[in-house]
């Protein structure tokens, strides 16, 4: 009898001990999103790997948001750099040298579209799990498309790396530099 009841409160301390850890980490985050939320203007720099398979490609890109619309600038390959495109909400404009094309609403994500999708999953993404990892804050959110993205941040809440994951397998990874909110 006592045996049991010693073994039903260690039970209940673990259970305890594990929920306090749970709402830090519930805490952590939210303090990271509504950082990013009350921010008129968020950047970085994303390195970006996208392997679809059968092609593999490697880009580094400069991500600007303002509100709802946010412009991306391919930074490398150097055959493509300067080349922006801007998305929002009424579709995506490509332009390079001062000409914008308009190529209307993209399915799916593309390198130009990964960086947006990233930082709205990053706001207001469905936040499945989140779990310590080294000292790194792992967060799994859902992208609108139905993707799924690991994101990492440092002890200062600041965003690392991320994967985006299409049935079970990783599509792109970025890593994050000169992460600027204001």
């Amino acid at each position: 009898m006592r045996k049991s009841a010693l073994s039903a409160l260690m039970m209940t301390l673990l259970l305890l001990a594990g929920c306090g850890r749970q709402e830090k980490l519930e805490s952590e985050f939210s303090a990271f999103r509504e950082s990013l939320r009350a921010a008129e203007h968020a950047a970085c720099e994303l390195t970006l790997h996208c392997d679809g398979g059968d092609t593999v490609a490697d880009y580094v890109l400069r991500v600007e948001q303002q509100q709802d619309r946010c412009r991306v600038t391919v930074e490398q390959p150097e055959l493509i750099a300067g080349i922006t495109a801007t998305v929002g909400p009424s579709g995506t404009e490509l332009g390079c040298e001062g000409v914008s094309l308009g190529v209307g609403t993209i399915a799916g994500l593309t390198p130009v579209t990964a960086g947006p999708a990233m930082l709205k999953a990053m706001r207001y993404g469905y936040e499945e799990l989140l779990w310590r990892e080294d000292d790194y804050l792992a967060a799994r959110l859902w992208l609108d498309d139905g993707a799924v993205m690991t994101l990492w941040l440092d002890a200062g809440g600041t965003p690392v790396c991320a994967e985006i994951s299409e049935d079970g397998n990783v599509v792109m990874s970025g890593a994050f530099s000169g992460w600027e909110l204001y």
